[in-house]
Formats: structure tokens, C-alpha cells, sequence
């Protein structure tokens, strides 16, 4: 798996009926944590909260928190 510059691609829909799409993400800042993607309004949100980033940035009165990269998630370990 490898970043994906958000200036070159963004997280593609895998059903015609999905919403969003968690991955991880790597923010201005150097920071790398969990988001989720939503393809309505080609927005990152925090994962499993449905306020904007553009929310978080201002509940954080701080700068870095644009997102710069991102990969799909890992897929599940399974047992054989």
C-alpha cells in the first residue's frame, strides 16, 4: 500500500451505493490517523464523527490539518 497525493487521486467509490470510504490519512501537520472520505461532497471527515474536517479545524484553532495523503485501509488479518 502507498500514499496517494490528494492532488493526484482521491478514494474511488467500490459499489455504486457507497457513501464514504474510511482510510487513513497523513495531514499537513505529519499527523496520520483514520477518516473517512465521503464521495457526495468529496470531503475527509474525522472517523465516526459526522462533522466536517473544516468543524475539527476550527474546534482546534490550529494549522496542518489539511490532509495532503491517503491510502485505503488494511485489508481484516483472517484466519485459515
Amino acid at each position: 500500500m502507498k500514499w496517494i497525493d490528494v492532488n493526484k487521486a482521491l478514494p474511488t467509490k467500490k459499489r455504486k451505493t457507497q457513501k464514504r470510504e474510511s482510510v487513513l490519512v497523513t495531514l499537513e501537520n505529519g499527523v496520520v490517523e483514520e477518516m473517512e472520505f465521503e464521495f457526495k461532497n468529496q470531503e475527509f471527515w474525522e472517523a465516526g464523527d459526522r462533522n466536517h474536517l473544516e468543524h475539527w479545524q476550527e474546534d482546534n484553532n490550529d494549522d496542518g490539518f489539511d490532509v495532503i495523503a491517503w491510502m485505503y485501509l488494511p485489508e481484516p488479518y483472517k484466519r485459515k
